[in-house]
């Protein structure tokens, strides 16, 4: 797909951290639609290709702009980027529908590839996530296993 084709619905609010993902994100070969609300982001929603939502704002509730967006667009991969020290808002935006969750600390080297990843349908998560997902599970209270799947059938 050309960069044309490739489309990365961007929503950060803070206008200093939506310069700098663009700057990176704009290395790739996609094309960059910003934006700073999500009344913005569902006006552009149509054209994108893949969805970055900036967890990290405190103008916009990323978890329900995802839940929204994977509602209007279930196809549409969304990828969540947020801070280590919000695991809480990382699970939720799981939950709402992203299908990778990235931290800003790890923008500047695995951000084009986890657009890669999850443009071909990939889940791309930061280094400590998976151990987050599994801390959260473990804690979830559910501890049996379902027997049909412990035989298989």
């Amino acid at each position: 797909m050309n960069a044309v084709g490739r489309r990365i619905l961007l929503v950060a609010s803070e206008s200093e951290e939506r310069r700098r993902l663009v700057a990176r994100l704009s290395r790739g070969s996609y094309r960059v639609e910003a934006c700073a609300c999500p009344r913005e982001a569902e006006l552009r929603l149509a054209a994108a290709t893949i969805a970055l939502v900036d967890l990290s704002s405190h103008a916009v509730d990323g978890v329900n702009l995802i839940q929204t967006l994977s509602r209007r667009r279930p196809d549409l991969p969304i990828v969540a980027l947020g801070s280590r020290a919000d695991s809480p808002g990382a699970i939720a935006a799981i939950r709402a529908g992203a299908r990778g969750c990235l931290f800003v600390d790890d923008t500047s080297h695995r951000l084009l590839l986890a657009m890669d990843e999850a443009s071909a349908g990939g889940r791309p998560m930061s280094r400590g996530m998976g151990a987050l997902l599994f801390d959260h599970v473990h804690g979830s209270g559910r501890r049996e296993v379902d027997p049909d799947f412990r035989t298989g059938g």
